[in-house]
């Protein structure tokens, strides 16, 4: 009576060690080795594919497919079909799987033109962090590295556009990275404006109502402004007008010739914006006539 060796099956990782850590998703592959001589039926208890796995040659790697849970690997046995012979096995493969990082991003805003925005990235909390972010303003991508969720970015914007997410990448081994399409609308409300730029001569001591009737923003506006001297530039007055509306008037009553320059101009829209001006509007004054009477000895 003559033994015939029994087959046998070893089972590890790539990396020869007995377990694995994966991302969700990735394929997993496996290494037998295998003594005896092929082919080899394999008995095991993965649930993805069909027992006995069949292979003619050692080493062997075996193929598991994307993977999306946690889980052991177990060999129940080997079978020699050269030899009929079949050996109880014991090798077990345990598989972590790392969930994909996931990420979120602020809500929808509305700002002024030129002003910055206020941009929280909501990364996963119970993630392998710190977090590699890839994002966009629409114009410039950056990557933000080590950051944790509630980092926030302040892109400034001058017109309608958008911020996105474009990958995430965690701290895990092996790292796992997402790519990701979340983004926020940013609206931008233009900086109101009025152009007051003319020249009037009125009489002197006289008033004079300026018409404000090319607004642009949304109505009713604040208008400060101030009136100053054009001899030695001394501010005469200043003023704030709230309420107003296109083809309102401001009436001026410059105590000598003077300039009227808008200060500032804010108007109704949420957030209210606000544009600092220097156009001027010019008030010359025309001399008052005189008349003098005397005797006709000039007395």
């Amino acid at each position: 009576i003559d033994f015939i060796p029994l087959p046998t099956a070893a089972l590890s990782a790539l990396d020869g060690s007995g377990t694995v850590s994966i991302c969700e998703g990735d394929v997993l592959e496996l290494n037998l080795t295998l003594t005896g001589t092929g082919p080899w039926e394999v008995a095991h208890d993965f649930a993805g594919q069909a027992s006995p796995l069949i292979v003619n040659a050692s080493p062997f790697t075996w193929d598991l497919g994307a993977i999306s849970s946690s889980f052991d690997v177990n060999l129940l046995s080997v079978f020699d079909q050269s030899s009929a012979c079949t050996n109880a096995l014991n090798e077990v493969v345990s598989v972590t799987m790392n969930p994909l990082p996931t990420a979120g991003i602020s809500s929808d805003q509305t700002i002024c033109a030129g002003d910055a925005t206020s941009i929280i990235f909501n990364l996963d909390p119970a993630g392998a962090s710190p977090y590699d972010v890839e994002w966009t303003d629409g114009t410039n991508i950056t990557v933000s590295n080590g950051i944790f969720d509630g980092f926030e970015v302040n892109p400034v914007f001058s017109a309608d556009g958008q911020v996105c997410l474009l990958s995430i990448s965690d701290n895990a081994n092996p790292t796992c990275s997402s790519t990701l399409n979340e983004c926020v609308d940013i609206t931008v409300n233009d900086l109101p404006s009025v152009d007051i730029t003319g020249q009037v001569s009125i009489c002197t001591d006289d008033c004079y109502d300026l018409l404000l009737d090319n607004f642009i923003g949304q109505a009713p506006f604040v208008l400060e402004y101030q009136v100053v001297a054009q001899s030695n530039g001394a501010v005469l007055e200043t003023q704030s007008v709230a309420g107003l509306q296109n083809g309102d008037f401001i009436t001026i009553c410059p105590s000598e010739a003077a300039v009227v320059e808008v200060l500032s101009l804010s108007d109704a829209n949420t957030p209210s914006c606000e544009s600092l001006t220097s156009t001027g509007f010019i008030i010359d004054f025309i001399p008052l006539p005189t008349a003098a009477l005397s005797a006709l000895d000039g007395s």
